[in-house]
């Protein structure tokens, strides 16, 4: 009897994580951008748009706030922006462009190589910022795909972020495209 019910304990578990795990997709510019959701018991969208202004799509998830050593309540955010790109085979322009656009020290560069993209075409970075003097550790993820660059930032405070880590890191492995589309 304990056997069954420690096996039904363990299908339940992989039941809620395998729904956790949402496939979705995000579109823009006539290409749909494949994601996994992050744990809808922790994360939602809060910004689904298309800004005609900026000619960008953004889609943004923030987690429920969470309370940090000093008892603010801090919420980390997953956004994924996409807009058209002048020059499609440059990622490495691509990339620097957006870094200069919001600088920030790099710690670490990811690749596919690293296994942090399933996507080829993808370059990212752990790094570190501080903002109203709260340093931040947050991932950033560029791709290029057809003519679109494709940006995903992943922002928490330093000391939250083993607590969404796996998230962050789950999100930009997850990033694809509908491949017959090329």
């Amino acid at each position: 009897m304990r056997f069954i019910l420690v096996l039904a304990v363990i299908l339940a578990a992989l039941a809620s994580v395998a729904s956790a795990q949402e496939a979705a997709y995000i579109s823009a510019f006539q290409t749909n951008v494949y994601f996994d959701v992050p744990d809808t018991t922790r994360w939602s969208a809060e910004r689904d748009e298309f800004d005609t202004t900026i000619q960008k799509r953004f889609l943004m998830f923030t987690h429920t706030p969470i309370k940090d050593k000093k008892g603010q309540m801090v919420s980390p955010v997953i956004a994924i922006i996409i807009e058209k790109v002048p020059d499609p085979s440059d990622l490495v322009m691509y990339s620097v462009a957006k870094r200069t656009a919001f600088p920030y020290k790099v710690t670490k560069v990811l690749t596919s190589e690293t296994h942090t993209f399933s996507y080829k075409k993808s370059v990212g970075y752990e790094a570190t910022y501080t903002s109203e003097g709260v340093a931040h550790s947050i991932y950033v993820g560029h791709m290029i795909y057809k003519n679109l660059g494709i940006e995903i930032i992943c922002d928490s405070t330093k000391e939250l972020l083993p607590k969404v880590k796996e998230d962050f890191l789950v999100f930009l492995r997850s990033v694809v495209f509908n491949e017959t589309e090329e």
